[in-house]
């Protein structure tokens, strides 16, 4: 047997480890060594996929903290969510008796402060949306009562009329239901037909809108208000003063009256 001295046995060890053969030795570990192995760590609750919009519901004005993991002993983001606000929920976890919903990535918030939005209570609206956008265009129809619902790859046309029947306020924007899961923003709608309590019968005499104003039925309606408030105006001039707007009916007129046109909803 050849006789190696400490050295020669380290450089022959080097070599083959650097051609990649393993080299194995009889001595145990030790506790150090053993000390460093990797810890196996505590599996995070397995998430259930469900997707759904989801609203706060906690104290008007405060909200509630956006955690990073499901359980009560989460870390806290650092974010709240605030009340009334909808958010899109992807999943739920079930921990120590309690669910926690998923909102994206790692940020989860306590179920018992958010609710599906479909299950809170709607607003019976009976009544029709005329869709006011830009002409030649349309607004998409979304699944709820949110932008961030997602859309059902339904678009409805700019000038086209649809029954809703209830309403909902989200964020400060009122959202109409066109029944299913089918919602409409109402920004880019206007609402007829609704029935509204103390109406007055007044006799006022009729003028015509046709033919002059093909689609001017709102600035002649306001030409037989003007005159009967003993102000005698013609609606021609009523209808160029009227103010106008691209695509707004609550800044102005969308089209023409006197040509193409659809409608106006000004409050000034």
């Amino acid at each position: 047997m050849v006789k190696r001295t400490k050295w020669q046995h380290l450089v022959i060890t080097a070599a083959l480890i650097a051609a990649g053969i393993g080299v194995t030795t009889s001595h145990p570990a030790t506790p150090a060594q053993a000390a460093s192995a990797p810890v196996t760590q505590q599996a995070a609750p397995a998430m259930t996929p469900q997707r759904f919009v989801g609203q706060i519901v906690y104290v008007p004005g405060y909200g509630v903290n956006l955690m990073q993991s499901p359980g009560p002993n989460a870390t806290w983001t650092g974010k709240k969510l605030a009340h009334g606000t909808t958010w899109q929920v992807y999943g739920y976890s079930d921990v120590a008796g309690q669910r926690y919903y998923n909102v994206g990535a790692s940020q989860w918030v306590s179920g018992q402060y958010l609710k599906d939005k479909a299950s809170l209570p709607t607003t019976p609206t009976n009544g029709v949306a005329t869709i006011t956008y830009v002409a030649g265009y349309g607004i998409a129809v979304f699944k709820g009562p949110s932008s961030t619902s997602g859309v059902t790859g339904k678009t409805l046309k700019t000038g086209t009329s649809w029954k809703v029947s209830g309403s909902q306020t989200v964020n400060g924007k009122t959202w109409y239901h066109l029944g299913g899961d089918q919602w409409i923003d109402g920004q880019h709608i206007v609402v007829s037909g609704l029935k509204y309590r103390g109406n007055v019968r007044l006799n006022v005499s009729m003028i015509k809108q046709r033919p002059e104003l093909p689609n001017g039925c709102e600035i002649t309606a306001v030409t037989m208000m003007v005159n009967y408030a003993g102000n005698p105006v013609s609606k021609m001039t009523l209808a160029a003063e009227m103010p106008r707007h691209p695509s707004n009916p609550n800044l102005g007129y969308i089209g023409n009256p006197a040509g193409y046109g659809i409608t106006i909803f000004h409050q000034h």
